[in-house]
């Protein structure tokens, strides 16, 4: 989950924000279209990108993400080093998720702040699969909060509690493959707000997949829309590497990501 940190509002962008809703939601209705006219292919693109899919280890299989994503603001610097995002295959169908960071930040003209961030979980159904219908869909309720009260004095995480509600899918369209996500994110100490983000696919080698990605979150006080290109590099059946860069672009806020480096190793056994 991606639930931002907020700052005090800006009154100038709420107008936007109203426009937006309405695109959000045909944003979403043009991937769902886009999947039911497309060839089906399963792929997993998160990790390295923001924008999730209906890909699952399967039944008794793991998925073990072990990175770090490095992101500068505007007067500050945080790493989440490392970064554990750990899945396990509930069935064919299901995926169980537990991610926690150990965060450090350091603002402009302070020392290195560290500690643990929010403790994710989260539960993913592929309720419609590509075997009988020619393309996957899934649902991945995600609850997160601060479980560490000297983080949370810091600054290191969000305060209270989040939960993401998205929709993920997933096609083929010739030679690229598509994934998209669109979803709800409540957050009990601040706004609530919509993401959505598309990921374009391509082989770039026998065993590297290169993707470019526009992940927008929309907000009643920001509106920032992440541009994201990343690789997947297959090392071997049961390793990979991944890395991405990217930036957000919108309304400059202290919050705004002026840059964004992911990398990682994934481990399927």
């Amino acid at each position: 989950m991606k639930v931002s940190k907020l700052k005090p509002p800006l009154q100038q962008a709420t107008p936007a924000i109203l426009g937006r809703i309405p695109r959000a939601l045909l944003f979403a209705g043009f991937l769902i279209t886009a999947s039911l006219l497309a060839i089906p292919q399963a792929m997993a693109v998160s990790p390295p990108m923001e924008t999730d899919d209906p890909d699952t280890p399967g039944d008794g299989n793991w998925e073990i993400n072990m990175g770090s994503i490095i992101t500068r603001r505007h007067d500050e610097t945080e790493a989440e080093l490392p970064l554990m995002d750990i899945n396990y295959g509930l069935g064919d169908n299901i995926q169980l998720k537990i991610e926690a960071p150990l965060v450090h930040v350091k603002e402009a003209g302070s020392e290195w702040k560290s500690g643990l961030g929010s403790v994710e979980l989260g539960v993913k159904w592929r309720f419609i699969d590509k075997k009988d219908t020619g393309f996957d869909m899934s649902i991945y309720p995600q609850f997160s909060s601060g479980w560490n009260t000297l983080s949370g004095r810091h600054g290191l995480d969000d305060p209270g509690e989040q939960i993401f509600l998205p929709v993920e899918f997933a096609t083929e369209i010739g030679s690229f493959g598509l994934v998209g996500e669109v979803g709800r994110g409540f957050d009990s100490k601040g706004p609530e707000q919509w993401e959505g983000g598309v990921v374009l696919t391509h082989k770039c080698g026998e065993k590297v997949e290169c993707m470019a990605e526009l992940h927008e979150t929309v907000n009643p006080h920001d509106v920032q829309s992440l541009v994201n290109f990343g690789i997947n590099w297959e090392l071997s059946d049961s390793v990979s590497m991944m890395a991405a860069l990217g930036r957000e672009f919108g309304p400059d806020t202290d919050e705004q990501q002026h840059s964004r480096v992911y990398l990682g190793i994934q481990i399927n056994k």
